[in-house]
């Protein structure tokens, strides 16, 4: 099942990454980076609004070009099972987001 919810990452947030700018090593490495966050913050009780709002804005907002890709990311996450809620999952994607060839 954690392959399954990873393919399903992995098709469904390279869309999100591919809105911010390309799919740079920059832009892989920032949208796992929004992935860690999201998925400690779950694991931690956090709600999906409270996740997205504090990526979004303020302080511990990404830069610019990626706070759209915060929400489908976010989202991603909470649709996982709580089981497959690791830090894997983020190096995973990163990894598969560095090896895409549009």
């Amino acid at each position: 099942m954690l392959r399954i919810g990873l393919i399903f990452l992995i098709c469904c947030a390279q869309p999100a990454a591919a809105r911010a700018e390309g799919l740079s090593e920059d832009n892989c490495r920032v949208t796992g980076e929004i992935l860690r966050a999201a998925i400690a913050g779950r694991k931690a009780g956090q709600s999906a609004g409270a996740i997205k709002a504090r990526l979004s804005r303020g302080e511990g907002a990404v830069a610019a070009p990626y706070t759209e890709t915060v929400g489908p990311l976010v989202d991603l996450v909470f649709a996982l099972e709580a089981r497959a809620l690791s830090q894997k999952v983020a190096r995973d994607y990163e990894a598969q987001c560095l090896a895409y060839k549009p």
